[in-house]
């Protein structure tokens, strides 16, 4: 698990918001991943479960949920958001 700034959904790190990723095969992809998002503006924590192909992100009002789900895209893997 990647959080900036040592923040989590639960001590007030900003809202969470979840993705639906597929394309994930090994811990590498989930490293991978967590790793583009944590790197997102606005962005404050990335959770990436590859049993599950979901991701939950901890985002500020600064975080562009089309630009999350284009860097992952760009890295080969698709993301839609969860409503």
């Amino acid at each position: 698990m990647r959080w900036k700034r040592n923040r989590s959904p639960r001590d007030g790190g900003g809202r969470e918001v979840q993705f639906d990723i597929t394309g994930m095969t090994c811990g590498s992809c989930v490293a991978r991943i967590e790793g583009i998002l944590t790197d997102q503006t606005g962005v404050d924590g990335a959770k990436v479960d590859l049993a599950s192909g979901r991701a939950r992100v901890t985002v500020t009002p600064a975080a562009s949920t089309e630009g999350m789900v284009a860097a992952v895209t760009e890295a080969g893997y698709t993301m839609s958001p969860l409503p």
